[in-house]
């Protein structure tokens, strides 16, 4: 029977294993979309979960009290287990729900725990990211507004990971998935009410290249701290969970060929790598002179105190760096791969450097380093750039009044014999 109290339905199939600790670019992102909802209604929540994962009634109250505690969320969690995954379907079986994304959410159990929750009557369906959204195929398309948030536009992800090391000799095969990933990518888009990525580039791609209909860009975004002074050492960091292998390939990089370039020319200068995982990589390892692995940070403001230049190599990975985004609103410079940046509003020489190999990027840095007042003006420069297009409480506000909206005219262009009331959707 629905319920007779207004309620959103979240559905994704990625869940913090420590909701204190869930940094990640995915979960920020997440948290965007669930305090937008949490603000319009009720928020029961759908996770699909790896099949090891003990589901019991008592751990999706743990788990509901965790994200109220950490997220400052109130919602009603339910899990489902997805299907074991299958080495060569994964490879093999380029197929709408047996290909590389969406088999494992699209099963009978996973569609039956979907079709109980839709049953329940929600006001609209967001769901997160492709594999979980897949299952939206595989019911009666609800008489309810649906949201899909892509994040990443899949196909080119997987297709820049495919490029990236490690290589092995069946990795060619992973090619014949890319046209079953753009195929779900268009039926789920097809499907929904509104799509959203995370920048207008992406928008641009989907749109003219796939034909997809009805997309939107909706930025990552942060918090706006308050201002701080850059200190005057010469201290370059990088951020961001070293557990995402982009990041601890970032950091390679960095300390092995960036590094030594920028010792040689300030040799008082120092890096700080904050995230989780570090073991991960070589470098942490080696204990290279000046290279300080701080692992997971709780005081970002402090840890930004001491920063006086942000270094973001990055050359792989999807959706748009929150790192990037963060730095510069706390004002500080940045040197980023093009890259790094990609899908970002931020402009070489303005805001942000853009350097694409080991001897630049060290110039480039050492510039800064060196420059207090090419440093101060970058730095003012983002902030601004942040302040405008991806401060945290605009992009939710933007997010929860797509919603609203749709629920609002869905409600009014119901048939008059279908109406029970409009939702109590609060303000």
């Amino acid at each position: 029977m629905p319920s007779s109290r207004p309620h959103i339905l979240f559905v994704s199939d990625v869940l913090p294993a420590n909701v204190r600790e869930s940094t990640h670019g995915i979960f920020k992102r997440m948290r965007l979309f669930l305090d937008a909802c949490a603000d319009i209604a009720e928020v029961r929540a759908l996770f699909f979960v790896q099949p090891t994962f003990a589901i019991t009634d008592d751990l999706a109250r743990t788990y509901a009290d965790e994200l109220a505690r950490y997220w400052n969320l109130r919602i009603t969690v339910k899990f489902c287990h997805l299907l074991p995954a299958a080495k060569l379907d994964r490879i093999l079986n380029a197929n709408l729900f047996r290909g590389p994304l969406g088999y494992r959410t699209s099963g009978p159990e996973q569609v039956s725990a979907l079709s109980e929750l839709i049953a329940a009557g929600p006001s609209a369906i967001v769901l997160h990211r492709l594999n979980a959204a897949s299952t939206i195929l595989r019911v009666p398309r609800p008489d309810v507004p649906v949201f899909f948030d892509m994040d990443d536009v899949e196909h080119l992800a997987f297709l820049r990971n495919i490029r990236q090391p490690p290589t092995w000799r069946s990795k060619p095969l992973l090619y014949l998935q890319i046209p079953a990933i753009i195929a779900l990518e268009r039926r789920v888009t097809a499907s929904v009410d509104r799509t959203f990525v995370c920048s207008a580039r992406d928008v641009k791609h989907l749109s003219s290249t796939w034909r997809m209909k009805r997309v939107t860009a909706v930025p990552n975004a942060v918090e706006i701290p308050d201002l701080s002074e850059a200190p005057s050492s010469p201290t370059v960091a990088f951020v961001g969970a070293i557990r995402y292998e982009p990041n601890a390939i970032a950091i390679d990089y960095l300390v092995e060929k960036v590094w030594p370039r920028i010792r040689a020319a300030v040799p008082d200068a120092t890096l700080l790598i904050a995230g989780s995982g570090a073991d991960r990589t070589r470098s942490y390892h080696k204990h290279v002179d000046g290279v300080h692995f701080r692992g997971y940070v709780t005081d970002m403001a402090a840890f930004y105190a001491e920063t006086a230049v942000v270094c973001c190599p990055i050359w792989s990975g999807g959706g748009t760096r929150l790192k990037i985004v963060e730095a510069a609103a706390f004002g500080r410079a940045v040197v980023s791969t093009v890259f790094g940046a990609q899908g970002l509003s931020f402009d070489d020489g303005v805001d942000i450097l853009l350097r694409d190999d080991a001897e630049s990027i060290a110039a480039a840095c050492i510039q800064l380093l060196t420059d207090p007042a090419l440093r101060l003006r970058l730095g003012r420069a983002a902030r601004q750039k942040a302040e405008q297009l991806y401060d945290r409480k605009n992009v939710v506000a933007s997010i929860r009044s797509s919603i609203e909206s749709a629920i609002v005219s869905h409600e009014r262009h119901r048939p008059v014999a279908d109406k029970s009331g409009p939702p109590d959707i609060h303000p």
